[in-house]
């Protein structure tokens, strides 16, 4: 998703769920911009994030499906960081859910216009 590119203002909406949080929080600043170019005024970015702060989990056999990553700053953080690349964020949660092997988590929903 890092070197993906479209026109700018070519988009109507971009939708990330679950994806954004495996890659490293040091690009998530750099890539929220680009997404932001993309999206047309008016247009969404809708999707999660982390609510809490970790700079890189690991799970060597997740779920058993193999190694996985996460990374993430907490939820205000999250949102300057979005509302810095040009967002803004109308609507946001962090509710409990409850992963298969029993772990709570919270991830950050947000809505966010250009």
């Amino acid at each position: 998703m890092h070197t993906l590119d479209f026109p700018t203002a070519s988009l109507g909406a971009v939708i990330a769920f679950f994806s954004i949080s495996h890659t490293s929080r040091d690009q998530h600043a750099a890539l929220f911009a680009k997404i932001a170019s993309w999206i047309r005024a008016g247009g969404v970015f809708i999707g999660n994030l982390h609510s809490r702060d970790d700079p890189d989990s690991y799970e060597p056999s997740w779920l058993g499906a193999g190694p996985m990553r996460w990374s993430g700053f907490d939820g205000a953080t999250n949102t300057r960081l979005l509302t810095e690349a040009g967002f803004s964020v109308i609507e946001s949660a962090a509710p409990d859910l409850h992963e298969p092997e029993g772990e709570t988590i919270c991830p950050l929903w947000f809505v966010a216009r250009r």
